[in-house]
C-alpha cells in the first residue's frame, strides 16, 4: 500500500505502520482493492484505532471462491460520508466502460438534489469537490483531462460499477436495464430507470422521476406515464412522452435529435441539452423567465430573443434574473444589451457565432467588461474581421478563451497577453496582422495551454520569459510556420508539445523539417533538464 497514496509528502507514523502492513496483507495482492483501501486511509482519521477497525473488517470480508476483492470493495462503499454514497451509486447508471463526461455528471448529480448546498459555493462546485473526493479514493479512474488540466471524461471499475448497481437495487436506487425496455413484463413502477443500448452503443437512456410507471406492453418513453419526471438524459433516438408541457418538475433535458417540444414552459427546468439543431432556431421569449435555468447547450444556429424591456410596469412583466444561469452555449449573432445584461450576472461559459456583422456597435461586444464571473468565451466568426479584439474590453475573470475566425493586430494580441488570469488559449482560424509574433514581456503570466490552429503565422519570436506558466502547446496545420521558439526548452513547466494536421480540411502534408526540428530540440532540452514527462507527439 502506497505511504504516498494515505499520507502525501507526509510519513507514516510509527504506531500505524504494523497496522498498515496488516492491511495490506489482508488485500491479498490484488491492486484494486489495495487501491481503493488506500484511498479510504487518506481520507480517514488516522489513529490506530480506526485502523484497527478497517484492519479487522478487511480480514473478515476475506473469503475464498474468488470474491476477495468484492468483498473488500464492499468497505469502501460502508466507509463512505453519507453525502458522497448517493454521488458514488449514480455512477452505475452508465454503461460498462462507458467514458462518463465530468461536467454532464456534476449536471446530473445537481438536477437530482443528492448535493449538499454549501455556503458561497454553487452547486457545481460542490458537486467538482465531491467528484474529486470520489477520485482520490480511487473509486473512479481518470480518463481524459482537458486543455485547462481538469479532468474531462472518466470510468468507473467493472467490479466497483458492479458494486453500485448491486447497493442500488437494494435501496432502490435505480434499475438498469441491458437492452430495451421490451424486456419489462407489464406494468412495472420505477424510480429511476437507466436503460443500454449494447447495439447502438454508446447510446444510453436515462430517465428520473419520483415514481415512474410503464403501462402494459408498449416500451415505447412516450409510455412512461409519470408527471414527476425529473431528469430525462435520451441519448438513443426515441419518441419523447405525449403531455411534454405537464412535466413540470423537470429539471434536466438532455435530447440528440431536433425537437419541437414545448420545453421552455416547464418553468423548474435547469439544464437544457439538444444536439444536431438543423438550421436557424429562435428560442421563444419565455425563456426569460426560467428562473431555475443553469445551462442552456444548444447545436445550431441559435437565435436568443431581446427580453422585455424592463420599463414595462407591472408584475407580469417585472424582470425575471436568471440568478443560476452559468452556460449559454452557442448563441447567434448575440447582443450583449443592457437588459440581457440585467438578467444573467453570474454567466460563468458562453459561446457566440458571428456572421455577416456590419458594426461591433450593434451587438454591444463592449459590455463584455459587466459579465464579472465569465470565465470561459468562445466566438466564431464567419469571416474573419478586423477590430473584434479592440472592440471588446475583456475580463479579469476570464480563464480560457477559443477565437475563431478572428483577424488579430499586434496591439491585439498585447490585449491578450495583459488578462491576468487567462489559462487557455486557443486561435482557430485567426490571421494575424504581421506574419511576426513577438510577445512582450510580462505577457501571458499564466497561461497553460495554447493553440494555434491554420494560422498564417510564419515567424514566432519568443522566450521562457513570456510562457513561464505553459504546460501544452498545440500546433495544428500552421504551415507557414518556420519554427518553435528556442526558448521554450528552459520552459520548466512545459509537459507536451503537439504537431499535426487536420485531415478533415483536406490537408495531410508532412510540417517543414525545420519545424519538427526545432520540437525536438527543445524536447532535448526538456530531457536535459530532468523532465522527463515531457512528450513530443509529432501527428501527419
Amino acid at each position: 500500500m502506497s505511504s504516498c497514496k494515505v499520507f502525501g509528502e507526509g510519513s507514516c507514523p510509527l504506531e500505524l505502520e504494523e497496522i498498515g502492513k496488516k492491511i495490506a496483507q489482508n488485500c491479498r495482492g490484488l491492486p484494486l482493492a489495495v487501491a481503493v483501501i488506500g484511498g479510504l486511509l487518506s481520507k480517514a482519521t488516522k489513529t490506530p484505532h480506526y485502523w484497527r477497525t478497517i484492519a479487522k473488517n478487511v480480514s473478515s470480508e476475506i473469503t475464498s471462491n474468488g470474491e476477495q476483492c468484492s468483498k473488500i470493495l464492499s468497505l469502501s462503499y460502508k466507509h463512505l460520508p453519507y453525502h458522497l454514497k448517493g454521488c458514488y451509486l449514480f455512477m452505475g447508471i452508465f454503461p460498462e466502460d462507458y467514458p462518463i463526461n465530468v461536467k454532464v455528471l456534476t449536471k446530473l448529480w445537481v438536477a437530482e438534489g443528492i448535493l449538499k448546498p454549501a455556503c458561497s459555493k454553487t452547486l457545481e462546485d460542490v458537486g467538482e469537490e465531491y467528484f474529486f473526493d470520489l477520485v482520490q479514493r480511487s473509486l473512479i479512474l481518470v480518463q481524459q483531462k482537458g486543455s485547462s488540466g481538469k479532468i474531462r471524461t472518466c470510468r468507473i471499475h467493472d467490479l466497483l460499477r458492479d458494486l453500485c448497481v448491486q447497493e442500488a437495487q437494494k435501496e432502490k436506487f435505480f434499475h438498469v436495464i441491458e437492452g430495451s425496455l421490451y424486456g419489462i413484463q407489464g406494468d412495472t413502477s420505477m424510480r429511476r430507470v437507466s436503460i443500454h443500448d449494447k447495439k447502438n452503443s454508446p447510446y444510453y437512456q436515462f430517465y428520473h422521476a419520483a415514481k415512474g410507471t410503464f403501462k402494459g406492453d408498449d416500451k415505447t418513453l412516450s409510455s412512461f406515464d409519470s408527471r414527476l419526471l425529473k431528469v430525462l438524459h435520451n441519448k438513443a433516438y426515441d419518441h419523447l412522452p405525449d403531455g411534454m408541457e405537464e412535466l413540470v418538475n423537470m429539471r434536466y433535458f438532455y435530447y440528440y435529435r431536433n425537437t419541437d417540444a414545448p420545453i421552455y414552459k416547464l418553468r423548474n427546468l435547469q439544464t437544457i441539452v439538444i444536439w444536431n439543431h438543423r438550421g436557424h432556431i429562435i428560442l421563444p421569449p419565455e425563456i426569460w423567465r426560467m428562473s431555475q435555468l443553469r445551462h442552456v447547450k444548444l447545436d445550431g444556429y441559435i437565435h436568443l430573443p431581446d427580453p422585455p424591456s424592463s420599463e414595462i410596469k407591472g408584475e407580469e412583466n417585472s424582470i425575471v434574473v436568471l440568478e443560476n444561469l452559468q452556460t449559454l452555449s452557442r448563441m447567434y449573432n448575440f447582443r450583449l444589451t443592457e437588459e440581457v445584461l440585467k438578467r444573467i450576472p453570474n454567466l460563468r461559459k458562453l459561446a457566440i457565432d458571428y456572421n455577416m456583422v456590419a458594426s461591433w456597435e450593434e451587438y454591444y461586444i463592449n459590455n463584455f467588461v459587466h459579465l464579472a464571473k465569465l470565465e470561459s468565451l468562445k466566438c466564431y466568426l464567419k469571416y474573419p474581421e478586423p477590430g473584434f479584439v479592440l472592440e471588446m474590453t475583456f475580463l479579469t475573470s476570464l480563464k480560457k478563451l477559443t477565437l475563431h475566425g478572428i483577424f488579430l493586430s499586434n496591439n491585439e494580441l498585447t490585449i491578450l497577453g495583459k488578462m491576468p488570469n487567462l489559462e487557455v488559449l486557443k486561435l482557430k482560424n485567426s490571421n494575424f496582422a504581421s506574419s511576426t509574433w513577438k510577445p512582450k514581456e510580462g505577457e501571458f503570466l499564466k497561461l497553460k495551454c495554447l493553440q494555434l490552429c491554420r494560422s498564417e503565422l510564419k515567424y514566432w519570436i519568443a522566450d521562457s520569459i513570456h510562457f513561464p506558466s505553459l504546460d501544452r502547446l498545440v500546433i495544428v496545420q500552421c504551415d507557414k510556420l518556420e519554427d518553435i521558439p528556442s526558448g521554450f526548452g528552459e520552459i520548466s513547466t512545459l509537459q507536451s508539445i503537439e504537431l499535426f494536421h487536420d485531415k478533415y480540411y483536406g490537408d495531410t502534408s508532412a510540417y517543414s523539417d525545420s519545424i519538427v526540428e526545432s520540437a525536438k530540440k527543445i524536447e532535448e532540452e526538456q530531457l536535459s533538464w530532468g523532465n522527463d514527462a515531457f512528450k513530443l507527439y509529432i501527428k501527419d
